[in-house]
């Protein structure tokens, strides 16, 4: 199914113009974001700081709806989603604290991982 202004390619349509501006701010937004993916998979807000879980999974949100208008590293995604896999297993056996340092619990991590990101790394498609 096409999206308005998706694969029109007259000029005087301004959905067209639209459409063309929108993916050249999508296109540049991707290749922002997939040189700040680390060889792990993961995603943090600056270069010098850790990981960040939540973060890591918007990116894979991202990288899906995007995929729905550019060409996406399948690559990119593999990393991601073993990133978030092995942050849910390191959860679960209580080796991964995020968040808050004064309340390093097991159901804390494991709650940030499955549930405060809307994403599921059970889901491996």
């Amino acid at each position: 199914m096409k999206k308005i202004g998706q694969g029109t390619n007259d000029p005087g349509n301004p959905r067209s113009l639209l459409a063309a501006e929108a993916q050249t701010h999508l296109q540049d937004a991707y290749w922002l974001l997939l040189h700040a993916q680390r060889p792990d998979g993961s995603i943090g807000y600056w270069k010098s700081t850790r990981s960040d879980v939540p973060l890591t999974a918007y990116f894979l949100r991202f990288l899906a709806g995007a995929s729905e208008f550019i060409e996406v590293d399948a690559g990119a995604v593999s990393r991601a989603r073993a990133f978030l896999w092995q942050c849910r297993r390191k959860a679960a056996r209580g080796w991964l604290s995020i968040g808050d340092p004064v309340k390093k619990s097991r159901v804390r991590s494991e709650r940030l991982c499955r549930t405060r990101t809307g994403y599921n790394s059970d889901a491996r498609q």
